[in-house]
């Protein structure tokens, strides 16, 4: 989610139909490791937000900020944690 100066973007819509979710996250949600050395990765991820797309992105987000730490090693080290849930509900 960073910003360079020395970086072209493209800028162009986003269309989302009903339900649709999309979600914005920096790696320190997907590389988070366990005590056994196994990584969160984006597979977890999906499935968190899968198995809640009925929910409200709020608690989509707070869904997979505790799935994350439930999840963490006691002793992983969080470099970062940030995320953007969208949802179009209608």
């Amino acid at each position: 989610m960073g910003v360079s100066a020395d970086i072209e973007y493209e800028e162009r819509p986003i269309f989302l139909s009903p339900g649709e979710i999309i979600a914005f996250y920096t790696d320190g949600v997907t590389e988070v490791f366990d005590k056994n050395g196994k990584q969160f990765g984006i597979d977890r991820l999906i499935k968190c937000i899968k198995d809640n797309r009925n929910e409200p992105a709020h608690k989509i987000q707070t869904i997979i900020h505790r799935a994350v730490n439930d999840f963490a090693s006691p002793v992983h080290v969080f470099d970062d944690f940030t995320m953007i849930i969208l949802k179009r509900l209608v």
